[in-house]
């Protein structure tokens, strides 16, 4: 994320600028697909992953707006904002998903909510 912050703020290409901040999109939905998919609906508790669900749509609209800038500067800042949500959705997440998940989800459910995880991200240990 301070690799495209970087990238965002520098003198390079509206192009450039957009490459690595659709690289980073295509990660952040990644991300929230799995999350939406497998952890989510583990929750009993629908008001905070139905909060979290609602900022994955929203940063993917800002994204796809975004994407539609051809300004230099208006895609500078409106790239930095969208970083920045994305940060402090990160931060809420790892402040709060990990104890909603051990207080809601039992640990044998959350061994094998893992291991799709996993193989859904072409992962094995």
């Amino acid at each position: 994320i301070s690799h495209a912050m970087a990238i965002v703020e520098s003198d390079k290409s509206v192009l450039e600028k957009k490459a690595i901040l659709r690289f980073l999109g295509e990660l952040l939905g990644q991300h929230s697909r799995l999350e939406d998919e497998i952890i989510f609906p583990a929750l009993r508790s629908r008001d905070f992953a139905e909060t979290l669900v609602d900022e994955h749509q929203a940063l993917h609209s800002w994204f796809r707006r975004m994407l539609a800038i051809t300004s230099d500067e208006e895609l500078r800042e409106s790239s930095k904002i969208w970083i920045r949500q994305i940060v402090r959705h990160f931060r809420k997440e790892e402040a709060n998903l990990p104890n909603f998940c051990k207080r809601e989800i039992s640990s044998r459910k959350r061994k094998a909510l893992g291991v799709r995880w996993l193989r859904e991200q072409h992962v094995s240990i």
